[in-house]
């Protein structure tokens, strides 16, 4: 039986095209309203809101530069603007802590 030589052959997609990247806007409309809808009532959870917010943009603003989907970014978008709103939301509903943090765990 005798072999074919096989030649490498030269391919015809174009894989140096990249998809058009989106801004964070496009992911995230109304960026600067979230800590004014995550805030609500509670006088409280500015300054919480004021740590947290520069810590997201900056994450998000890594995600829409990444090679993910649009689809997955869109997904992480999602999941932070409901992460900020229970965590502020957590802040209101639960009273302080008057004798530090740990005051309320017992040894028994």
């Amino acid at each position: 039986m005798k072999w074919k030589l096989v030649r490498a052959r030269t391919t015809k997609i174009n894989r140096t095209t990249t998809a058009p990247r989106h801004g964070l806007e496009h992911y995230c409309r109304d960026l600067n309203g979230w800590p004014r809808s995550w805030m609500g009532l509670g006088k409280r959870s500015a300054a919480p809101v004021n740590s947290y917010w520069p810590c997201s943009v900056r994450f998000l603003e890594y995600l829409a530069a990444s090679d993910l989907s649009p689809k997955t970014i869109q997904k992480h978008v999602d999941n932070m603007w409901a992460l900020g709103g229970e965590f502020i939301r957590d802040l209101n509903d639960d009273p302080p802590c008057e004798n530090g943090p740990l005051s309320n765990t017992s040894s028994k």
